[in-house]
């Protein structure tokens, strides 16, 4: 399943979740999608760094734990997709 596919199944969902939750199924679903990216491009990335970036990117934590530019470009890539998605289907309800 693709990712808008995944993020639209997922966001009714969401709203039922407690906060923690939310942030731990949010970080799990972009994560996912980052490593399932970055397989099509045969890079193997560190899952714990994509993490910690897309953590940074949506604003869960500030760390100053170094991340290689590969898993910090594949988590912004990732993160502004989620937020591009995200302002698209709350512009249309």
């Amino acid at each position: 399943m693709d990712f808008s596919k995944n993020r639209g199944l997922v966001f009714g969902a969401i709203k039922h979740i407690e906060a923690v939750s939310k942030n731990d199924l949010l970080l799990d679903l972009l994560s996912e999608e980052a490593l399932k990216t970055s397989e099509i491009e045969e890079e193997d990335l560190n899952i714990e760094s994509v993490q910690s970036a897309i953590k940074r990117n949506v604003g869960f934590t500030i760390d100053n734990k170094k991340i290689a530019p590969a898993e910090l470009h594949i988590s912004e890539m990732i993160v502004d997709l989620y937020k591009s998605i995200s302002k698209h289907l709350h512009a249309h309800n």
